[in-house]
C-alpha cells in the first residue's frame, strides 16, 4: 500500500523499493513473482544483482519458465553491459520457447539497439507485436521501436504509422511524439511537426494534478534518471523548434525558443 502511495506522489524509486522489499518477504514465489522482481531490479538499476538471482533460478525452471529466466538473463547482461552474453541467452530462450511472443521482443529490443540485422529485429518485433496481447506491459516499446527501426531503414511512412498509432493510444508518452514530429518534419509538414513539439513542451509543463505524469520512459535508463530525462528532453525541444520557427522566418518565437 505504502508502494501505491509513494508511486501516486511521483516518488518511484522509492515506490520501486517497496515493491522489491514485498516481493522478496514472498514466500513460494512463482516464476511470475520472480519475473517482477527480477524487472524491479532492473528498473532501479541493479543488474549484477539480478543475474546472480537469475543464475540461480536457471536450476529451478524447466521447459517454458527456463526459457523466461533464459530471456530475463539477457535484459540484466544488456543492462550490465555483457552484449555477447546478452544475445547467447536471448537466442537461447527464443530457441526454447520459439512461439513465446515476449522472447520474440526482447531480442527484437536487443537486434535493433545493437544495430547488427536490421531485417530479423524487425521479424522479431513483428512476431511479438502480432501474437502478444495490445495491453501487455512491453506492447508499446516495441511497437516505438519498430517505429525506430523503420525510420532508420528509411521507411518513414511506415515508421510515421506506428508512431501516429502510439500517441493516439498513449498521448503523454513524449518518447513516440517526439518520433512522429521528427517523422513529420523530414516529410516537410513543418505546421504538424511544430504542433507536436508544442504539445510535448504542455505536458511536460502542466501541473500533474491536471493530467497524468508524461511517459518518458524511453528516456530513462532507471528510476534515477526521470529529472534529468525531463530537462534534457525540454532542452531538445526547444532546439527543434527554433530551427522551424527559424525555416519559417518566425523569428520572435525562433529566439524565444534559443533563450529556453
Amino acid at each position: 500500500q505504502r508502494a501505491q502511495v509513494l508511486l501516486s506522489l511521483g516518488r518511484k524509486e522509492a515506490s520501486l523499493e517497496d515493491w522489491w522489499r514485498a516481493l522478496a518477504l514472498t514466500e513460494d514465489k512463482t516464476l511470475g513473482d520472480w519475473r517482477q522482481l527480477i524487472l524491479i531490479q532492473l528498473r532501479l538499476g541493479r543488474p549484477q544483482r539480478a543475474i546472480v538471482e537469475l543464475e540461480q533460478l536457471l536450476d529451478v525452471f524447466e521447459g517454458r519458465g527456463r526459457a523466461t529466466v533464459k530471456a530475463l538473463l539477457g535484459r540484466a547482461q544488456w543492462l550490465k553491459g555483457d552484449k555477447l552474453e546478452a544475445k547467447e541467452r536471448f537466442n537461447e530462450a527464443v530457441a526454447d520457447d520459439p512461439m513465446h511472443f515476449e522472447h520474440h521482443g526482447a531480442r527484437g529490443e536487443f537486434r535493433y539497439a545493437m544495430a547488427e540485422d536490421d531485417k530479423s529485429a524487425l521479424i522479431d518485433l513483428d512476431f511479438a507485436i502480432r501474437e502478444g496481447p495490445r495491453d501487455h506491459p512491453h506492447a508499446s516499446t516495441w511497437l516505438e521501436t519498430r517505429a525506430l527501426l523503420l525510420r532508420r531503414m528509411g521507411n518513414d511512412a511506415e515508421a510515421s504509422r506506428d508512431a501516429s498509432l502510439l500517441v493516439k493510444q498513449e498521448p503523454d508518452r513524449l518518447s513516440a511524439r517526439m518520433l512522429l514530429a521528427m517523422l513529420l518534419e523530414r516529410a516537410g509538414d513543418t505546421v504538424e511537426a511544430l504542433n507536436q513539439y508544442d504539445t510535448v513542451i504542455e505536458k511536460l509543463d502542466a501541473p500533474e494534478r491536471e493530467q497524468g505524469r508524461p511517459d518518458i520512459s524511453a528516456l530513462v535508463q532507471h528510476a534515477g534518471e526521470d529529472a534529468r530525462a525531463r530537462k534534457l528532453l525540454r532542452t531538445e525541444v526547444h532546439l527543434k523548434r527554433a530551427v522551424l520557427h527559424t525555416r519559417a522566418s518566425r523569428y520572435d518565437k525562433a529566439i524565444g525558443d534559443y533563450n529556453e
